[in-house]
């Protein structure tokens, strides 16, 4: 089961109809239906809406196929969250090492070509 589907199942157990949970919510019946189906990713305020009626993201997340909930799921959620932020702000600081690097490589080169302008 995909998370579309688990968060389907979910939001109808929770809501009674997906229309109830999007009301829920705050958003439209449509984009609620386009994450469902995979047309859309949701996004992190997504998450922090529906954080709010205490959803399983450790289901949402994981292999299994029966739908369960525990008190649990918002901690492993956010532990989850806080090492996908810790392993963006590595990325980051590798691009931005990177980009440091090839700035610095072009300085060299704009300087070899003034010098060579020169003569």
């Amino acid at each position: 089961m995909q998370f579309g589907e688990k968060l389907k199942t979910w939001v109808v157990k929770e809501f009674g109809t997906v229309t109830k949970g999007a009301d829920a919510f705050g958003m439209a019946q449509g984009d609620l239906s386009k994450i469902i189906i995979g047309k859309r990713k949701p996004g992190l305020n997504f998450f922090i809406t529906i954080a709010k009626y205490k959803p399983p993201f450790n289901w949402f997340f994981s292999p299994e196929e029966g739908y369960s909930s525990s008190p649990d799921d918002a901690s492993a959620f956010m532990n989850y969250l806080t090492k996908q932020l810790k392993d963006k702000q590595s990325r980051i600081a590798e691009l931005e090492s990177i980009v440091q690097k090839q700035n610095s490589d072009l300085k060299v080169f704009d300087k070899i070509t003034k010098y060579f302008q020169k003569k």
